[in-house]
């Protein structure tokens, strides 16, 4: 398969009377064929019963792995495709299994965890619960996390972003695309907690860009609450195509969403980007480069803001990238 670009995949819901053969292949694949797990006690009776998550590539749509939520919280049958593993994925899983058991209303989850496995779910915030215990011949342990108030990014990650200084938005007029993108970045990287983005078609020849993605990714897993809101007028292409800010939003819906401006704000001409309410790159048209970018412009950011708060109330999920609905 080649090089993983990481996390080019997106997260989609599943159950077993539908999915079945998207599932088992993986979890046979994984842990059948490589860690000799009885096939006959590989599938149990809750299957049918549980939520189930799978991961697809993004370019190919291929299964490259599955995880499931049961009734009572547990979390488990995580599988990644060994090609895929180190890229992302199973966070991925894992973070879409908590969110569903917050939203179903669950306190608390575990997850029989393998015992090389541990760090991984500690990193999320889970904690050790009692002794190692066997489970067909693999060593295991329970671990345990708490759901109240959290957002499924520990501190110590937390911690590892500051946000750069304003200083960095270059303000004034520009002109060519590697300049809004220069103006994008260093307004993603100043963005605290909240990023607003009005856009016609997402701008993928900018918006694309790995220096980009990775700073919003980087917003979105160290921020202490992160939003972002994102109104695009028409994403079929960057659906096609695969735009990266299209998979995180699949990856992360409550930390990343995207609607649809509703038809009373559909013919606005002008994007936008705002970050904190405070720093503002706009363009009057959104399908030309020209622009010009303003940091610590609260009057201008505010009233920005204003018009995308309405546009997003009156806003519709977008039919094109809804993969994730939890």
């Amino acid at each position: 398969m080649g090089v993983v670009e990481t996390q080019d995949f997106y997260i989609e819901p599943a159950t077993w009377p539908t999915d079945r053969a998207d599932i088992e292949p993986v979890r046979l694949e994984v842990f059948v064929a490589e860690q000799k797990v009885p096939e006959e006690e590989e599938f149990d009776e809750d299957e049918p019963t549980s939520q189930h998550f799978l991961a697809r590539s993004s370019d190919e749509r291929e299964v490259i792995g599955t995880a499931r939520l049961t009734r009572d919280g547990r979390i488990g049958r995580m599988a990644v495709r060994q090609e895929w593993r180190g890229q992302g994925v199973g966070a991925a899983l894992l973070r879409s299994c908590l969110e569903a058991a917050k939203l179903r209303g669950l306190t608390e989850v575990r997850a029989a965890s393998q015992t090389y496995a541990e760090e991984f779910y500690a990193r999320l915030g889970f904690q050790p619960e009692g002794d190692v215990f066997d489970e067909v011949g693999i060593p295991h342990r329970w671990m345990r996390l708490h759901l109240k108030d959290r957002d499924f990014v520990g501190p110590v990650e937390r911690e590892r972003r500051t946000p750069a200084s304003s200083d960095e938005l270059d303000e004034g007029p520009f002109r060519l695309p590697s300049e809004f993108a220069e103006r994008m970045l260093a307004l993603i990287r100043c963005c605290r907690e909240q990023l607003d983005v009005y856009t016609h078609d997402l701008d993928p020849a900018v918006l694309n860009r790995m220096d980009i993605v990775d700073a919003l990714r980087e917003l979105v897993a160290f921020a202490k609450e992160p939003q972002v809101r994102i109104l695009v007028l028409d994403s079929r292409k960057a659906v096609q195509d695969g735009h990266r800010w299209i998979n995180l939003a699949q990856q992360r819906p409550t930390a990343v969403q995207l609607r649809n401006p509703g038809k009373q704000h559909a013919d606005n001409v002008s994007a936008f980007a705002i970050a904190d309410r405070r720093h503002v790159v706009y363009r009057d048209f959104g399908d030309r480069w020209e622009g010009r970018a303003h940091a610590n412009d609260v009057l201008q950011a505010r009233q920005l803001g204003e018009f995308f708060d309405e546009a997003w109330e009156h806003g519709e999920p977008d039919p094109h990238t809804r993969r994730l609905d939890l």
